[in-house]
């Protein structure tokens, strides 16, 4: 029987999902990328698992949700216990492209 938690119990969806956000460190992941990741791999794990899943990692603190204006889907991110505070996401008003940009000086001015 699998180790329960805080949130549910420790599946096989849950862990295979935590190992490829972790796998992705640093990047930033959108839910479809996420299910045809999984659906190229043949692993049987649906969308809205997708969304339960992520929604505990992100209320436990290990993965980071953005949301974006305009409807845009939210992004992911796996933090862990690290620092991700260096950088900033942007969106152009125009073609609504999103982007991340590193820490600079600019972009730390603009906190100040």
């Amino acid at each position: 029987m699998s180790e329960k938690d805080q949130n549910g119990y420790k599946t096989k969806q849950r862990q295979i999902l935590l190992d490829y956000m972790r796998a992705l460190s640093g990047r930033h992941v959108a839910i479809n990328d996420i299910a045809a990741h999984f659906a190229d791999l043949g692993e049987e794990i649906g969308t809205s698992t997708i969304y339960r899943q992520l929604n505990r990692l992100v209320a436990e603190g290990s993965v980071k949700k953005y949301v974006f204006p305009g409807g845009a889907a939210a992004c992911f991110q796996y933090v862990g216990d690290g620092d991700h505070a260096g950088h900033y996401h942007l969106k152009c008003d125009n073609c609504f492209i999103r982007a991340v940009c590193e820490d600079s000086p600019f972009f730390n001015k603009l906190n100040h």
